[in-house]
Formats: structure tokens, C-alpha cells, sequence
């Protein structure tokens, strides 16, 4: 276990080895807690390089001896364990940490209500776990990261409510854990990424409801479990994800109010999970999904504006197909070549009058569970079997 070191203990120890004639210990092993201006201050005539342990610098509620300036951390290059930069409202920049290069665990940088920007990480090479920006009040745009190369986990962008742009990142090519950008109400402009192909779990997006767009993202390829859009009020294309041709599990895109097309997912085949499409006020068809063959589930609901479900190659659900209040939705024609499901729901669709895209898969000898109800027309198995399908 890490010991927590003592400032004054160290300010001791450099004293006496300076007094003696030995150099300062550039290496430190314990963690260390920086809570005062004037921690940071004396930190800074150590010299030290390294932390063998985990930097919290978090200021203590008196303001007039609050962390106003790292400067003093202008040594340090590598810090083994996380490091914590947590309530320091008197801070606008993270200047002094210019020289850090490798952080072996988490770097968290949380509640620091004046912070401006992140540009003094630029020098930064790896993060061992995980990268967490939450809860910046002031921050404007995070412009560093791109000598950032490695992260072992996951990356989290969440409640910066100034944040407005996004650039860097551009050397990182895979982020193994999640990917999450959520709640940040100016964000507007994200220009980094230009690298990235792999997310290894959730490529996750949800609130931030200035966003237009996700060009940023034109070189993934890879999402190892869900792609998550949802929330967004000018977000109007995805075809930035057009590159994307794997998806682990399962696609959600719900209460995006200004999109009309899914144009950007067209190289996706299979979603073993879900395929959850819901509450889209302006999406009008499911272009983008035309190479879909097998989904785990699809539910299709409070789309108002969806005139046409296209999935021309969807052959197999394992499970349910549900579809919910599609008001101005007509026909299943674009279901055509469906084989095979599990069940089927599919209510409250009041402009629904033709099912014959169901057809062939009532033919082929369905046995699910069969709920069709409050639509335009109500066929029953026998009706589509028979023929009477509008």
C-alpha cells in the first residue's frame, strides 16, 4: 500500500540532503496530496520527475489559500499511480504540467470550476486506465491530447456546460473501453479523432445539443458493443460513421430531434442485441440500415415522421419485432425479405393499412407470438396468409 507523504517531511528531507551535499531524490514512492498553494509551491523544490503513487491535487475550501497555479509540478514527467486534479476553482489552466508524459493509471480532472483549458497536457504520451473530464464549469474547449497515444480504458466527457469544441486526440487509434461524450450543452465543433478506428465497448453520445454532426469519427471502424446517439436537438447527420462496418451488439439512436436519415451506418450487417429506433421527430426512413441481415430485436416506435422502414436485406430477428406509434407510416414494404422472427408486435401505428411486407414471413411457417392491434388495419396470420394483407 502507497504511503501518503508528508510536504513538510520532504521539505525536511531535501533541506538536509541539500545541507549535506547530496542531490534531491528525483523519484518518489508514496502518494501525494497537494491541498494548498503553498504544497504546490514547496513541492516544486524537490525537483521530483516521478511519482511512484497516485498525485491528488484537490484545494482546501479556504479560498485564501486555495491551488491558484501548478507551476510547481513543472518537473514531473511520469506519475505511476492516478492522478486527481479535483475542486480547484482557482485555477484557469493546468499550466506546469507541460512535461508530463505518462500517467499510469486514471487521470481525473473533475469540478474545477475556472478552468479554461487543457492545452498544457499537450506533452502527455499515455494514460494507463482511464481519462474522466467531468463537471468543468468554465472550460472552453479541450485543445490538448495530441501526443496521446495509449489509454488503457475508457474515456469520459460529461457535463461541461461552456464546452464548445473538441480538437486533439488526433494520435490515439484505439480507445479499448468506452468512449462517452455526454451532457455538454455548447459543444458544437468536435475536430479530433482523426485517427481513432476502434472503440472496444460503447461509442456513447447523448445530450449535447449543440452538435451537428459526427465528421470527426470518419476512420472508426470498430465498436465492440453499442453505438449510443441519443438526446440531441440539432444533430442533423451521422454519415461520419460511415466507415463503420462492425457493431458488437447493438445500435440505440432515440430523441434526436432534427435528424431524417441514418445515412453513415450502411456498412453494418449484424446487431445481435438491438436495433432500438425511437422518438426521432424529423427521421423519415431507415436508408442507412440497407445492408442490415440479422438483429437480435428491432423496436421501431414514436418515429413521427417515419414514412418508410428500408431494410431490404433483414432477414433474421431473433426475438421481437416491435413497432409503436409511427404515425404518418403506411406500409411494411421494406421488410420484404424477412424470414424469420420471434414474435411480432406492432400497435398504435395509425396510418398502417398494408402489411404484405409481413408475407413472406407468415408463410414461412411463423410461430410466435402475434400482436397487431389500434393500427389503420389489423390483419390477422390468416388474413396475410391468405393474401388479405391491405
Amino acid at each position: 500500500m502507497h504511503r501518503i507523504i508528508s510536504l513538510a517531511l520532504l521539505i525536511a528531507l531535501w533541506s538536509c540532503n541539500e545541507d549535506n551535499g547530496i542531490d534531491p531524490v528525483f523519484e518518489l514512492e508514496g502518494d501525494i496530496v497537494l491541498s494548498t498553494q503553498q504544497e504546490v509551491d514547496d513541492f516544486a523544490r524537490q525537483g521530483i520527475t516521478d511519482i511512484i503513487g497516485n498525485l491528488t491535487i484537490e484545494s482546501e475550501f479556504d479560498t485564501s489559500t486555495a491551488i491558484t497555479s501548478l507551476a510547481g509540478l513543472s518537473t514531473l514527467v511520469n506519475v505511476n499511480g492516478n492522478v486527481l486534479i479535483f475542486q480547484n476553482n482557482g485555477l484557469n489552466d493546468l499550466e506546469g504540467l507541460d512535461q508530463l508524459a505518462e500517467v499510469g493509471g486514471s487521470l481525473q480532472i473533475i469540478e474545477n470550476g475556472n478552468l479554461r483549458n487543457l492545452q498544457n497536457l499537450s506533452g502527455l504520451t499515455s494514460i494507463g486506465s482511464s481519462l474522466t473530464i467531468n463537471n468543468n464549469g468554465s472550460l472552453r474547449e479541450i485543445n490538448g491530447f495530441n501526443s496521446l497515444t495509449r489509454m488503457g480504458q475508457q474515456m469520459a466527457i460529461n457535463n461541461n456546460p461552456q464546452l464548445s469544441s473538441i480538437k486533439g486526440f488526433n494520435g490515439l487509434e484505439t480507445i479499448p473501453a468506452q468512449l462517452q461524450i455526454w451532457s455538454n450543452p455548447s459543444l458544437a465543433q468536435i475536430t479530433g479523432f482523426s485517427n481513432l478506428s476502434s472503440v472496444g465497448t460503447d461509442f456513447s453520445f447523448d445530450n449535447n445539443n449543440a452538435l451537428g454532426n459526427l465528421d470527426a469519427f470518419e476512420n472508426l471502424t470498430s465498436v465492440g458493443w453499442g453505438l449510443y446517439i441519443n438526446s440531441h436537438e440539432v444533430l442533423t447527420s451521422i454519415q461520419g460513421l460511415g466507415n463503420v462496418s462492425s457493431i458488437g451488439r447493438r445500435i440505440e439512436i432515440q430523441r434526436n430531434t432534427s435528424l431524417k436519415s441514418l445515412k453513415g451506418l450502411d456498412q453494418v450487417t449484424t446487431l445481435p442485441e438491438f436495433l432500438i429506433i425511437w422518438d426521432n421527430a424529423s427521421l423519415e426512413n431507415l436508408d442507412g440500415l440497407g445492408e442490415v441481415r440479422h438483429i437480435g430485436n428491432l423496436y421501431l416506435s414514436y418515429n413521427p415522421s417515419l414514412s418508410r422502414i428500408d431494410l431490404p436485406n433483414l432477414s433474421t430477428i431473433d426475438f421481437n419485432l416491435s413497432m409503436y406509434g409511427n404515425d404518418v407510416l403506411e406500409n411494411l414494404d421494406g421488410l420484404n425479405n424477412l424470414s424469420s422472427a420471434g414474435g411480432i408486435e406492432i400497435r398504435e401505428n395509425v396510418s398502417l393499412s398494408n402489411f404484405c411486407g409481413l408475407q413472406g414471413l407468415i408463410q414461412n411457417d411463423f410461430n410466435g407470438e402475434y400482436d397487431v392491434q389500434d393500427n389503420a388495419s389489423n390483419p390477422s396470420p390468416s388474413d396475410l396468409l391468405d393474401g388479405r394483407c391491405n
